[in-house]
């Protein structure tokens, strides 16, 4: 059985779950929220990463206190003003930040998003074709932690792609399409992330 709020999968008899502190209204369910008992079993201390923290009260409960909450609110908007004005830099911590937060928040789903060097370099050495890539894998490991966290999205690493590459023909503004697909699933992520940990945002 898994608790309707966030996910953590509870034992019998347990009248409120040991992670957010939700009261638990029946038992029998096999899937609730995006959550399966598989994906629980391959995902431990997924959504209760809270109780292996050390300090909690007597359901084992540490709250809020213990982690940094992830970002929630990044805007596609700030995102371009802030790279026309920085000439350009704010766009690399912008990435830099996003790829930290969603490694993160995707923890445990067997993938893991290369590091800003790591895209930069490479995508400087392919002349830009490893940036392509990046987009790809990220966009579909946004899409299953989207659907993981209860909130399933059908833009996946496809429809960044394809807004990245044809969208060139839109003079450009198809990149900004697909930025605002990443932009938009990684919020959703990190919102589902911190719901987990017990932080309503």
């Amino acid at each position: 059985m898994f608790c309707e709020n966030c996910g953590t999968q509870l034992g019998d008899g347990e009248k409120f779950c040991p992670n957010c502190g939700a009261p638990v209204k029946g038992a029998g369910n096999e899937e609730i929220k995006g959550f399966s008992a598989d994906s629980a079993a391959q995902n431990a201390g997924f959504a209760g990463a809270n109780q292996a923290a050390g300090a909690g009260n007597s359901f084992g409960y540490s709250g809020p206190f213990n982690f940094m909450p992830l970002r929630t609110d990044r805007s596609l908007l700030i995102y371009i003003l802030l790279t026309i004005v920085t000439c350009g830099i704010y766009s690399w911590i912008f990435i830099y930040q996003l790829i930290q937060d969603v490694n993160i928040a995707c923890d445990g789903d067997g993938d893991e998003t290369p590091n800003f060097w790591m895209f930069f370099l490479l995508t400087f050495v392919t002349c830009g074709i490893y940036g392509y890539v990046w987009y790809y894998k990220l966009g579909n490991r946004l899409q299953v932690n989207c659907a993981r966290y209860g909130a399933p999205t059908n833009e996946g690493g496809s429809a960044v792609l394809l807004w990245m590459i044809f969208g060139v023909l839109l003079c450009g503004v198809g990149a900004f399409i697909g930025w605002n697909i990443l932009i938009t699933n990684t919020n959703t992520v990190c919102a589902g992330y911190n719901r987990a940990h017990g932080v309503n945002c």
